[in-house]
């Protein structure tokens, strides 16, 4: 097994108000290299669709060292680095041209049946695929804790353009109602240097969405809900460090 490797120059629009990549972005470029190295190696969504299964994130783990400016070109590489009975693990390492890394990320996978919505095994589906055995970060996605104390909540709706292919809310937005659910002081002062998300339900078009937010120190913790709390999609948990 060989890394899948590709360059990309940033782009205004993939930049937020200071000229550096956008969260959104970031995790749609992890995406996008997953959805190409799948596709490579016929286990992508051209190839699932036809057997009524897909691929669903159920776990990130991203480490930010810098992240790239507008005009900057980075390199991008990513590989499978285990498979499991019901999960496959998926690593990404992001380089500047003098090599170096600017972001880390691992990310944990399983196989939904479209149908009933279950977990598939994966030996079921994915036979003989290699897998590297370096990590680009060392994490066995340990559970994240509920929030305590809620210091904060935001409200969000599902937007349409919020929904993928799989006709449900995007891994990446996620994130991004996590990150403005912080205080906007706070936001202007900080930016992420570690981010966590482990995945429990998909949204859905219209849904409300409630984002509990609990910060203590540099670390935020959030619980994202539906309106009325019944349903939980999704816990995050951002380490932060000061802007320099």
């Amino acid at each position: 097994m060989e890394k899948f490797i590709q360059n990309h120059h940033i782009y205004s629009y993939e930049c937020d108000k200071e000229g550096k990549l956008r969260l959104l972005t970031l995790f749609n470029l992890l995406q996008h290299m997953a959805d190409s190295h799948a596709d490579l190696l016929n286990l992508g969504y051209k190839n699932f669709s036809t057997r009524n299964i897909t691929w669903v994130g159920s776990h990130y783990a991203l480490h930010i060292n810098k992240r790239p400016k507008w005009n900057e070109n980075v390199i991008i590489e990513t590989w499978p680095s285990g498979l499991g009975p019901v999960s496959a693990i998926r690593d990404f390492r992001v380089l500047s041209p003098k090599n170096e890394p600017l972001f880390t990320a691992s990310s944990q996978w399983v196989i939904i049946d479209l149908s009933s919505g279950r977990p598939q095994p994966t030996k079921k589906y994915v036979n003989n695929l290699e897998s590297l055995e370096e990590r680009a970060l060392d994490t066995k996605f340990p559970t994240i804790p509920t929030v305590q104390r809620q210091d904060f909540q935001k409200d969000f709706y599902v937007r349409y353009d919020d929904i993928d292919i799989n006709q449900h809310v995007n891994n990446a937005i996620y994130p991004v109602w996590a990150s403005e659910s912080v205080p906007n002081d706070f936001r202007e002062s900080n930016e992420i240097e570690d981010l966590e998300i482990s995945f429990k339900k998909p949204a859905f078009y219209g849904q409300k969405i409630k984002v509990s937010t609990q910060i203590d120190e540099n670390t935020s913790l959030h619980q994202i809900f539906s309106d009325d709390k019944s349903i939980e999609f999704a816990r995050i948990r951002i380490k932060w460090r000061k802007k320099s």
